[in-house]
């Protein structure tokens, strides 16, 4: 997963004017009308190009503050799914369906403490390839593989 703080040259989590500070800065630096391509370097040419595009969308999403708090969310679980150790990877079909209609769907899993694992709709529209849920009694964790990576 691209890390947008990364492109942008700015702290993880930072404050919207320091995103911009950023932003205007590399755009600056990359704009095509202001950065005269080498004639003979043609690869560093594409990766000029392809960079300035990189910024372009790190500042859509970490500009606008829906974009921004959902990006943070997944940014923050695949944080996590890099360093928890996880206690057991199942699929989504092991889970069981509870929902009184389609738009509320939520899928369970018993943890060994005898608790749950809720996976809720909000996590289903993300369409991510695998997250990590937490039991919310005993901190144990399991991965959801949620479709298969190709």
């Amino acid at each position: 997963m691209e890390n947008y703080y990364e492109t942008l040259h700015v702290p993880v989590f930072c404050e919207l004017s320091e995103i911009k500070t950023g932003y205007q800065f590399l755009i600056k630096k990359l704009h095509p009308d202001k950065n005269i391509p080498n004639t003979t370097d043609f690869k560093q040419n594409r990766e000029n190009e392809k960079y300035f595009h990189q910024v372009q969308t790190a500042w859509k999403i970490l500009s606008d503050k829906q974009l921004k708090k959902d990006y943070d969310t997944l940014l923050k679980r695949t944080k996590l799914e890099n360093e928890l150790l996880v206690n057991e990877e199942i699929s989504l079909s092991d889970m069981d369906i509870i929902t009184d209609d389609a738009k509320d769907m939520e899928y369970i899993y018993p943890c060994r403490c005898g608790t749950e694992y809720i996976l809720d709709k909000k996590y289903l529209e993300m369409d991510l390839t695998n997250i990590i849920l937490t039991c919310e009694t005993c901190s144990l964790h399991i991965k959801v593989v949620m479709k298969q990576e190709s």
